[in-house]
């Protein structure tokens, strides 16, 4: 894993240099190297949240303590608050501000959205004392 950290160091270090030495030029490439590099950042690192997700729901499936619904529900909102938070930098990289604060605000939008149902059902076991 130490060796991944690295490669991924080198490729943002990299990719930071390419981008700025291609903006002033060609600002509409330095959005799509800023997209590529986030994209091969992104998919070096998914293997690892795999790895933690599974951890996660052996840890819990054994303890017995969260139902594994729940657990579902965590997991989605944290892919949704990344993904939210990636789509709004490359926004606010490409100069639209307002674009990334609508797509962070999308993001909040649909972690509420996903969590509704652990919210209804904390309501409902606090109206059943």
């Amino acid at each position: 894993m130490t060796a991944d950290i690295i490669k991924l160091a080198v490729i943002g270090v990299v990719s930071a240099v390419l981008v700025i030495s291609i903006r002033e030029k060609r600002p509409d490439f330095a959005v799509l190297a800023t997209i590529g590099a986030g994209t091969v950042i992104l998919f070096v690192a998914l293997p690892w949240l795999s790895d933690v997700m599974d951890m996660l729901r052996r840890t819990f499936a054994v303890h017995n303590v969260v139902d594994n619904g729940y657990i579902t529900v965590i997991i989605k909102i944290i892919g949704i608050a990344y993904i939210a938070e990636f789509g709004g930098q490359i926004c606010a990289d490409a100069g639209s501000n307002a674009l990334a604060a609508n797509v962070e605000l999308a993001g909040k939008i649909a972690i509420i959205a996903v969590s509704a149902p652990i919210i209804l059902d904390l309501f409902n076991r606090v109206m059943a004392l």
